[in-house]
């Protein structure tokens, strides 16, 4: 009889002696294709002052050093290893591809650098949490739009249609005067409003259960600090295009009321797409409006429901002519009819974008839960406890995460460093 130590035990063996026959073939497997590597800088001048150095290589087998050319850049005016500059773009922590997606998909999918280099160790590669936040920045960098192909795997195609929702979200960042001891807090630290996207097929919502509907795949777009609503509907444009914006059969686009997204609709989407306002976000500001015109609670609560229900199934297009005759009628202070019409305005920009039994006939969403859910998704990685981001720290992390999200990572990892 063996114990479950002795199995363990045995299974680290014969893995460790499998991982140093994979090291030992693909140490000699780049070792014979580093000769065709032109002794050259990038330009294609020759080095000079030629020699052949080792270079060490990590691996997800381990570590190990290759022989190779190294010489003088006239034009650089400095010291080359051509291999290390056109694989691995003149890193000197030479990660290969494997080993980089690796530690890429874990700095990014762990809730912090820490917790993804001590997972790095569990399966036998020893790195820093710098150096996992180095690799993540290091791929966010090659997060490059041409890099993409024009059409995503899962675009819409003529049969289907296709969903774009859009919200925005709340990030910590290093303000001002970060780190300088008695600065106000307000100095120190910035809250950075983030844009953010989702867009999916109706065929790709499935039913989960209890009442509850899931995504089988989504695509995800989102924005850095301080870019600008401009900035995002060219995102959320191109990134449409690429899910089929053209080809759909119909097309739908949910948001609550922000009047930055209103106006990348109606600039952006507003041809090709149906323009729907979230019905729960529409239904707080009913709710304004009724805590306004009917005090008592019990009565608030019946009309409440009866508008509700009539919105609902009717749409909103009678809403603000009744809210004005309500108004008209009512006995309400000063500050109070000044909140009603504020709502009335509100609901006459958007009684055209809340035919909700027409959305629920034609079997789509009155809601943009799947875009506050996306949100969430980011705060959990993107706004935990003592993250406080640089901008640039943050622009790179985040478009490494959104193309990680999106299933498109492998693309930045086949780019040179």
């Amino acid at each position: 009889m063996f114990t479950r130590k002795e199995l363990m035990d045995k299974e680290k063996e014969i893995l460790e002696r499998r991982n140093e026959e994979a090291r030992r073939e693909l140490q000699e497997w780049i070792q014979a294709r580093s000769g065709t590597v032109p002794a050259a800088d990038r330009q294609g001048v020759p080095l000079t002052h030629r020699e052949r150095i080792p270079m060490k290589i990590r691996s997800v087998f381990g570590s190990f050093s290759v022989t190779v050319v190294s010489g003088y850049s006239e034009q650089d005016g400095k010291t080359l290893t051509p291999l290390r500059e056109r694989l691995f773009g003149g890193a000197r922590g030479v990660l290969t591809p494997l080993l980089e997606r690796n530690i890429a998909h874990l700095g990014l999918e762990c809730g912090s650098f820490e917790k993804a280099a001590r997972l790095c160790a569990d399966w036998g590669v020893a790195v820093s949490d710098d150096k996992v936040m180095d690799t993540v920045r290091s791929v966010g960098a090659r997060c490059v739009a041409a890099a993409l192909p024009e059409t995503c795997a899962d675009a819409a195609g003529p049969g289907d249609v296709l969903v774009l929702m859009a919200d925005g979200w709340n990030a910590r960042h290093r303000g001002p005067r970060w780190g300088e001891e008695g600065a106000p807090r307000e100095e120190r630290v910035e809250w950075k409003d983030i844009k953010s996207g989702v867009m999916f097929k109706m065929s790709h919502v499935v039913d989960a259960g209890a009442g509850r509907k899931a995504l089988l795949t989504k695509h995800v777009v989102a924005v850095p600090a301080d870019a600008g609503p401009e900035a995002f509907g060219e995102a959320m444009e191109h990134e449409a295009r690429r899910m089929g914006l053209a080809r759909a059969k119909r097309v739908y686009f949910f948001s609550d009321g922000g009047v930055y997204l209103w106006n990348m609709y109606e600039y952006r989407f507003e041809t090709v797409a149906v323009g729907t306002l979230d019905y729960y976000h529409a239904m707080e500001h009913l709710g304004e409006v009724a805590a306004e015109l009917f005090p008592d609670r019990s009565e608030r609560e019946q009309w409440l429901k009866a508008m509700r229900a009539e919105i609902k199934e009717k749409g909103g297009r009678r809403l603000a002519g009744t809210l004005s005759e309500l108004l008209a009628g009512a006995s309400v202070a000063e500050a109070g009819t000044k909140v009603v019409e504020r709502e009335i305005k509100y609901f006459e920009k958007h009684s055209g974008h809340m035919d909700y039994g027409k959305r629920r006939e034609e079997g789509v969403p009155i809601g943009s839960g799947s875009v506050e859910s996306l949100c969430g998704q980011f705060q959990d990685r993107l706004k935990r406890r003592g993250q406080f981001w640089t901008r640039k720290g943050f622009a790179l992390f985040l478009r490494a995460y959104v193309w990680y999200m999106n299933g498109e990572l492998e693309y930045a990892i086949d780019r040179p460093a």
